[in-house]
């Protein structure tokens, strides 16, 4: 059975036994439904919610990430956070990139290295913790 208690004053979320978290709505609530997914294979840059705010977070710059997402690992949804990683096929270390979505917040972040140059990109101005570890 899954118990959860909503205090909408606060947005504040308490659970026990809860399995999948309850998340603030937002459109790119869906993404939760992702977790242990790859993007490819979940068609995840043919959403078109996701997608659009991709190109407007990251610019002109999303064309590369778009075509150069190949070599990836599962989305994980971990702390209410959406995480998405690749790398370009034959190139991993050297073109990597990331995206994240804090459902908390409802801000996305993206970011992409090239040998030691990196791109940050964030909706709201601040770095993410995970996009400071991409760096790392």
């Amino acid at each position: 059975m899954v118990k959860s208690q909503i205090n909408t004053n606060e947005n504040e979320i308490t659970s026990a036994n809860l399995i999948h978290p309850i998340l603030p709505k937002n459109e790119l609530a869906f993404l939760t439904s992702f977790n242990g997914k790859y993007a490819n294979q979940s068609k995840l840059f043919d959403k078109k919610a996701f997608t659009q705010r991709l190109k407007n977070l990251m610019g002109d710059r999303f064309d590369e990430l778009y075509t150069k997402w190949m070599l990836e690992t599962p989305i994980k949804i971990e702390n209410n956070t959406f995480i998405a990683e690749a790398s370009e096929l034959h190139n991993a270390g050297i073109v990597d990139f990331i995206i994240i979505f804090d459902f908390s917040n409802n801000v996305l972040f993206a970011g992409m290295k090239n040998n030691l140059t990196y791109e940050l990109f964030s909706e709201n101005g601040k770095l993410h913790p995970l996009l400071e570890k991409f760096t790392d």
